[in-house]
């Protein structure tokens, strides 16, 4: 802070303020705004008002969301509208376990990432993470040992590279800015196809994305599943349009992928490697668990080559539309079976 800033004497922890991009002593623009506090070397005044004050000190006007707070600065024409914020990771709720990071009376806010009073690049909260996110995401942390973490490629352009090794996360997910009719903070363009899981793992594996390399010949299951009378005991397979588990959801890339882990329970790095039917972010469970009510003994071969588009032609020109009451039969069959009955 400023020599002979008042706050300082009790605010010691505060020290590394002088140095962050939040105190006004530094501001090359904005200058007018802020022109009483550099005078009275009274940075903290900028954003803290010592008497007739709100919340943490802040003016009464702001109420008491951090999101509306940080945006009095953060938003178009506004003195930060540099880093404008638009959309952000969810605030105001409470982690689904119990994690040891900043929370405001229990719930996850600006704070919660962000050390306002911070010099580092980002003002990124220690978490005592090198990746921030971890900290609450610990469950997702083999995606850094996975083909999924671009910065390993050899085929990366640069730019990809340096998000990748800024943050792995960051090349798929954007904690601000991300289109705000999005589910999971992703950072493409969504709308142009109706499957959001299409949609999100298609951004990448097509012939211009990062992942041209492994495009799938054949992504979508056989319409004849709509016939699938299990719907809701096996809900938890099944994915709507959006994203979501649901009932009235179908087969997508969500439903075989798991696209944080490479391979179930290993400890290995895989990068650059080809996949096999044993790894490839595929939850090899659903084979057993879902795949086996409909398709039986028939379940391994048909499992290991669902991206085959030759095999999967070839196959269907066989099932005519005949055999569908009978393959309903069969799935009554091999239900009884997985249930032990």
């Amino acid at each position: 802070m400023e020599k002979g800033n008042f706050c300082q004497s009790c605010h010691s922890d505060k020290k590394d303020f002088a140095s962050s991009k939040h105190n006004v002593a530094n501001f090359e623009k904005h200058m007018a705004e802020f022109a009483k506090a550099r005078e009275e070397g009274n940075s903290c005044g900028a954003c803290h008002m010592v008497h007739n004050s709100g919340y943490f000190l802040f003016d009464k006007s702001l109420g008491t969301d951090f999101e509306t707070i940080c945006k009095s600065c953060h938003s178009e024409g506004k003195v930060a509208e540099k880093t404008k914020i638009i959309t952000s990771h969810p605030t105001n709720v409470k982690p689904k376990k119990e994690i040891d990071i900043y929370l405001l009376d229990g719930k996850i806010v600006c704070s919660t990432c962000h050390d306002v009073h911070g010099s580092v690049k980002g003002m990124v909260r220690n978490t005592g993470e090198s990746n921030m996110c971890l900290a609450c995401h610990a469950d997702q942390k083999s995606v850094v040992y996975s083909e999924h973490n671009l910065s390993k490629l050899d085929y990366m352009t640069e730019k990809v590279r340096q998000t990748a090794e800024a943050n792995p996360c960051y090349v798929c997910h954007m904690p601000h800015n991300f289109h705000k009719d999005n589910r999971l903070m992703w950072a493409f363009e969504q709308g142009r196809k109706s499957v959001f899981a299409f949609e999100m793992c298609g951004d990448c594996h097509k012939k211009d994305g990062y992942g041209y390399k492994k495009i799938p010949e054949i992504t979508a299951h056989d319409k004849m599943f709509k016939i699938f009378p299990y719907r809701e005991q096996y809900k938890d397979f099944l994915y709507d349009d959006g994203g979501k588990v649901s009932a009235e959801g179908s087969i997508t890339c969500q439903t075989c992928h798991d696209p944080h882990v490479w391979k179930k329970g290993s400890t290995e790095a895989a990068y650059n490697v080809d996949g096999t039917d044993k790894d490839s972010f595929l939850k090899l469970e659903v084979k057993d668990k879902f795949c086996a009510v409909c398709h039986g003994d028939t379940t391994e071969e048909l499992f290991s080559k669902y991206h085959d588009k030759a095999y999967r032609e070839g196959r269907n020109k066989q099932i005519g539309e005949s055999e569908v009451l009978r393959n309903l039969f069969i799935i009554q069959q091999n239900l009884q079976k997985l249930q032990g009955k």
